[in-house]
């Protein structure tokens, strides 16, 4: 999808008064680490503890441990913010119904795909409690809905990590 499209659909989605802005994910970010397991890893966490009315960041860090550079599709995935019901979110072992934007993406452009160099670290953090209704008292828990589609070097085939691989998050959410 073209950039200027992207744009346009996200300030429809804003004055249609959606949660596209609270949703957003910070901008990603890319830093220096040593390599360890000689593959592509993820890892899902908690950005700080919830607190009542407060918001609730995930943190998504996906980790090359590979040789050569990757690059990451983000479309469905913390990179883009959060557009569609990337996450399945439980309450007290029961699904937290999905109260967010539902974007409809063209194939992915180049500018979809984020480089991720070899030995380094890919992070975005984004709003769970901008979408999902995390409002009741108890434990929550969140994880990858979506595989994670990735392309390494110059092969033009994408290859998936498994949502599953993230790990899940749990957390408690107090009275307030």
């Amino acid at each position: 999808m073209p950039v200027s499209l992207r744009k346009a659909v996200f300030v429809v989605l804003v004055l249609a008064g959606s949660a596209v802005s609270a949703a957003c994910a910070e901008p990603a970010t890319v830093t220096a680490t040593r390599a360890s397991g000689g593959d592509l890893s993820c890892a899902l966490a908690l950005s700080e503890p919830p607190t009542p009315g407060q918001a609730v960041g995930i943190e998504l860090v996906l980790h090359n441990g590979l040789d050569v550079p990757v690059r990451v599709l983000r479309y469905f995935t913390p990179f883009e913010g959060i557009l569609g019901e990337i996450f399945e979110v439980q309450w007290q072992n029961q699904p937290v119904i999905y109260e967010g934007p539902m974007v409809k993406r063209a194939a992915p452009g180049e500018e979809d795909w984020l480089p991720l160099p070899a030995g380094q670290e890919l992070t975005a953090t984004v709003d769970v409690s901008s979408a999902w209704n995390l409002t009741l008292p108890g434990e929550y828990q969140v994880q990858l809905r979506n595989a994670i589609s990735f392309r390494v070097a110059d092969d033009p085939e994408p290859r998936q990590l498994e949502p599953a691989g993230c790990g899940v998050v749990r957390f408690m959410v107090e009275a307030g």
